[in-house]
């Protein structure tokens, strides 16, 4: 028999996208013209590969390739006429697996050309 001081809930969560892609760019007396693409990912999964290559692009647009294992990854490139920047960073909030003490893995590659 069930315990009438206990209460079972449900509760039914959708995730949201959590991907977004960024265009910009501008014009500067310092750097002269540039154009700024950026992709970010705050639930990225390095372990849910896509199908094939041909439908990987596909899928991490769908969410069902790259996603859901709580890491981060952000890819920016800014080409211009003076100056061209480009980065990749990855974040891993717990490294170790430890979930109640989690050590992370923060990562960055950058390059800057002028």
């Amino acid at each position: 028999p069930e315990d009438p001081e206990q209460t079972t809930w449900v509760i039914e969560v959708e995730e949201d996208r959590t991907g977004r892609f960024q265009v910009g760019g501008g014009v500067s007396t310092d750097v002269g013209a540039f154009v700024t693409l950026s992709w970010s990912n705050t639930n990225f999964g390095v372990s849910r590969l896509p199908d094939s290559v041909l439908t990987s692009v596909p899928e991490m647009f769908a969410g069902t390739a790259f996603s859901g294992d709580g890491q981060s990854l952000s890819l920016q490139a800014s080409p211009g006429t003076e100056v061209s920047s480009y980065s990749i960073a990855f974040r891993e909030p717990d490294l170790l697996g430890l979930h109640r003490n989690p050590v992370a893995l923060d990562a960055s590659i950058y390059q800057t050309l002028r």
